[in-house]
Order: structure tokens, then sequence, then C-alpha cells
């Protein structure tokens, strides 16, 4: 064989490789059309339909005032002895603070000048009354009272609804689910839509699904993707993505692809990620945004400070199965708001 032969050989060969790589590398990225939810990277899609789903995607801030008892040492009060008349006795020790949370809601219905949003119930859960006991020497609390805080009131607002303001029409805590509503100019503004794509079924996510969730982690809107873990098999209320949250992220949206691009499903509603929470010592507060010399001696008093360290990797959603049926059950209440469920569950 000579010198040419072989090269003739080897250009045959070469192009048998060729096409056969080519042909494999095709069948495999091409999307699966088997009525399931994907599974892996989808391999196309426009940024027309993310920014179209992040009109529908606002910041909610809640934040609850609260006055509070202090009382002295001596003074022995135990939670039997609160009364308003004993704690007008005490109005020289009262104080005020706030407490704050923020998270993600959607908005899932217009109706009139009216906006409908779902969110999370923990991002607008304060407790009425809060408590504080001295302690004995050993550490141990004791069974009197130090302060009594008592929330005196509260609000939930955005920044697009008239006045800022909205208000919890629906308020679930098992779920951890809540609806919000308030009024807007009409028609909506280039930056506000509703969402309207497909409520999924979440009853239909298996392992390794494909997802994606907006959301407000520290204020920020943005989109992230993960994978699902299968929903527990005696609790299909949540299931499990591997997607990375932060403060803000509660009540973002978990999408999922069916069949690719753009059938994009509302599967689920971010809700939960473990955190552990540490207390430290800290000094006091400085008013009028003065700060501490890093160089210089503290000699005033010391408090406790407390947060929380989040647990990346783990999150739990909100299976939106369970979110259908809890606005059906409530179907009179939300059109007593003006909202058809029928019209909103697609």
């Amino acid at each position: 064989m000579n010198f040419t032969i072989q090269i003739k050989i080897f250009i045959v060969i070469l192009a048998v490789a060729s096409f056969s790589c080519s042909t494999v590398n095709k069948s495999t990225i091409e999307t699966i059309r088997d009525g399931r939810y994907d599974v892996g990277f989808p391999i196309n899609g426009s940024s027309d339909v993310f920014d179209d789903i992040s009109k529908s995607i606002k910041l909610v801030n809640s934040i609850a005032f609260y006055k509070k008892y202090s009382f002295p040492a001596n003074s022995k009060i135990k939670l039997e002895n609160i009364s308003t008349n004993l704690l007008t006795d005490y109005q020289t020790s009262v104080s005020t603070f706030n407490k704050s949370a923020s998270g993600t809601a959607t908005i899932i219905s217009v109706s009139g000048n009216k906006v409908l949003l779902l969110t999370c119930a923990h991002i607008l859960s304060f407790p009425d009354t809060m408590i504080s006991y001295f302690s004995y020497e050993s550490g141990i609390k004791s069974d009197y009272i130090e302060s009594i805080s008592i929330k005196v009131d509260q609000s939930n607002f955005t920044s697009f609804t008239e006045s800022g303001n909205t208000q919890i029409i629906l308020f679930n805590k098992e779920l951890d689910i809540a609806l919000l509503t308030g009024n807007v100019k009409i028609p909506l503004s280039n930056d506000l839509s509703v969402f309207r794509y497909s409520w999924g079924n979440s009853d239909e996510l298996t392992w390794g699904n494909f997802v994606y969730v907006f959301g407000f982690p520290l204020h920020n809107k943005s989109i992230v993707s993960g994978i699902v873990s299968k929903p527990e098999l005696e609790n299909k209320k949540n299931f499990v993505v591997d997607v990375s949250v932060n403060r803000g992220s509660s009540g973002g949206i978990v999408l999922a692809l069916r069949d690719g691009f753009p059938n994009l499903e509302l599967v689920g509603i971010i809700s939960w990620v473990p955190a552990e929470k540490f207390f430290f010592l800290k000094p006091q507060d400085l008013q009028n945004e003065k700060q501490y010399q890093s160089e210089a001696k503290y000699s005033g008093e010391i408090f406790i400070g407390e947060t929380e360290n989040i647990k990346y990797g783990i999150t739990k959603a909100v299976a939106i199965n369970s979110v259908k049926e809890l606005l059906k059950k409530n179907r009179s209440l939300l059109l007593n708001n003006g909202f058809n469920v029928d019209e909103i569950i697609r």
C-alpha cells in the first residue's frame, strides 16, 4: 500500500468518525419530549421569558412595632400579675422598638385596581407578645418578669402599591403560605406583570428535575437554578431543592420545565433553609451613625447579640399542589376580595 492510498483511507476513516461523533452529540443535546418534567440543564431558551416573569416578582417588607415595659429586679412580678393597670403604673419604664423581615412575593392576579400577591406566611409573622425573665445567680430562669413587649402595629409594604401598604387576606402558618392585596395604578406600569404561566403538578416531581428559582436574596432580585430531591412519600406538601438562597428568598417561586422552553410551570414556593443560631457579645449600639474606633479601648456596657449561620444547599419548598388546594378551599374569601381562583390557577 503506497503513501497516497494510506492518506485516502485515513481521510475516509476520519470522515466516518466525525459524522458518527456529530450524530451522537446531536442526539444527546435534543430535548426529550416525554411529557414529564425535564432532567438536566436546558439547551435553549429565551431571556424574554425570564424578563416577563421577573416583572411579576416583587420585594415585600414587613415591620412590627412593639412597646416594651421593663420592671426593676425587686418588683418580683409574675405573669399572673400582669394587667392593664400594672402596665400603666410602669409607663416611665416604657421604650419602643421594632422587628422586621423581608421576602419575595409574586403577583398572581389583578382585579380592578387591586393586585393579589402570593408569599410565605413566616415573612409576615411576628409574636403578639414577648416576655423576658430575670435569672438567678446560677443562670437558671426565674418566674419573675424582667420585661414584657406588646405588638402595637404592623405594616406590610411593597414599592409599587399605592402608599406602599398591603393587607393580609389569607394566612396559613402550617403551610407557610399567605396572600396579600394592595391597590395599584391602572393600567399597570411597564415594570409590572401578572404571572401567567401554568401552575404545575408537584406530585410529578422526581429525582433530578431541573428548576429555576426567582427571589430577592438580600434585597437583590435574582434567578438561580438547581435540581429537585424527590418529595417525601408520606408528605407531599414539601420537596427539597439544592438551590443557593439567602435572606429574602422566602416566597420565591420554583419553576420546572416540561419538554423544554417555553413550557415553564410553577411547582413550588421557597419556604425554609436550615440555619444555626449563634449568640455573641457586642457593644452598645451607637446613635447618629457614629462608629467605634478599631484601636480604641471599649469600656461601655456589653449586650447579647444574635445571628444565624445559613446552611446552604438544602432548601425546602412548599409544593404547588398544596397551594392550589388552599386557594380552592378559600374560594369564597377570594371572591369577596374580587379574585377568581379559576382564573388564577391555570
